[in-house]
């Protein structure tokens, strides 16, 4: 790649930072302008698109990603599931982009969970729970798997080892919200089993100030993180 294109890649992730996203779009749509094989360019154009809500320039741009070959192609499906899901309202479209993804990387745990929150969001319990299952095969500790593994619980008894499960990953997350929806969710399938006094205490008072501050419950999709610009 020319010095000239990287110096406008460059600007262009300076500009994201600095929140002027219009700005980057255009220094990227020239950039893949001239070289429409950068596929990793064509993957950061689509996730800005996305945030100036073009929704369907940001589709298309995701699309040129996987036609151009870019890296980690199960995030691309990922992240347009997302927009058809949250933006478009299109859930069987974004659940045919997450099994996608998960053809191509079984192990990718962001595309197993958003899967059982489609599933939830549709009323398939055990779908979602085999779904969140999955996600704790690849990561026994991860709080938000197990808080909505847990939430999916209707009926339990004091020994149900989920509980352990919410307990032993409670203790393991920093004070958040994370921890906060960890706590909410043990206090929720201890009530659900019965036992009231161990529900208050998981309910401390640290949980209950971060709670009215979470995110929607399972309805909401979890994109990864961004990542790096590359200008290679």
């Amino acid at each position: 790649m020319s010095d000239a294109r990287q110096v406008r890649l460059a600007q262009g992730a300076t500009l994201e930072r600095q929140g002027r996203i219009p700005e980057a779009v255009v220094l990227y749509q020239s950039v893949v302008a001239e070289r429409p094989e950068l596929g990793d360019v064509w993957y950061d154009l689509g996730r800005l698109l996305r945030r100036m809500r073009r929704l369907d320039d940001a589709l298309a741009a995701y699309d040129q990603a996987l036609a151009q070959g870019a890296r980690d192609p199960q995030e691309i499906h990922l992240n347009r599931a997302v927009i058809l899901a949250e933006d478009l309202n299109r859930p069987d479209a974004a659940e045919a982009e997450l099994k996608t993804a998960l053809e191509l990387a079984p192990a990718y745990a962001p595309a197993w969970l958003n899967l059982g929150n489609l599933h939830e969001d549709a009323g398939r319990r055990d779908e979602a729970r085999q779904a969140y299952e999955s996600v704790l095969a690849i990561d026994p500790g991860h709080g938000t798997a197990l808080a909505r593994l847990a939430g999916l619980q209707t009926a339990t008894t004091p020994d149900d080892p989920l509980i352990g499960r919410l307990r032993s990953a409670l203790a393991a997350t920093p004070e958040g919200l994370e921890q906060a929806d960890l706590g909410f969710a043990l206090g929720r399938i201890l009530d659900v089993a019965g036992d009231y006094d161990a529900a208050f205490d998981a309910m401390s008072p640290p949980t209950r100030r971060a709670r009215p501050w979470l995110g929607p419950r399972a309805s909401s999709m979890i994109p990864p993180r961004p990542r790096p610009l590359s200008i290679v």
